[in-house]
């Protein structure tokens, strides 16, 4: 029987964020309209992950990436949720209560708030479980 270990957080580096759309010419060629990514408010509480101890092999700790739609209000669309890494149902469904409450400012094009794509990773550290 797989025996179960608890991942928790070691940091939540955000290795890049990016917007929903690249770089766009306006019809003036010259002037370049730049897409500011969706940025994260407040962290919230991270959740603990659960990983059995086969997939850990022996590991410190293990990557997982995130990402997800957030719309011009700045509420993350979890129908658009991507998680990779440490995944599986139990721990997708964490991830998505972390993220309904969490705060975004949204996507910003000259000025005005619009959709984006925001992009995490981060390292969670393995501890086994008592």
């Amino acid at each position: 029987m797989n025996r179960l270990l608890r991942c928790l957080t070691l940091g939540l580096g955000i290795a890049g964020m990016i917007a929903c759309s690249k770089a766009t010419q306006s019809t003036d060629t010259s002037t370049t309209v730049r897409t500011e990514p969706p940025r994260l408010l407040t962290r919230g509480s991270f959740p603990s992950l659960s990983v059995s101890e086969s997939n850990a092999a022996g590991r410190p700790s293990l990557r997982m990436g995130i990402e997800v739609m957030v719309d011009s209000l700045g509420r993350a669309d979890l129908r658009t949720l991507k998680v990779t890494g440490v995944v599986d149902t139990q721990n997708r469904m964490a991830v998505e209560r972390w993220l309904e409450g969490v705060m975004f400012r949204p996507a910003m094009r000259n000025g005005e708030a619009v959709s984006g794509i925001f992009t995490m990773s981060l390292t969670v550290r393995v501890t086994r479980r008592p």
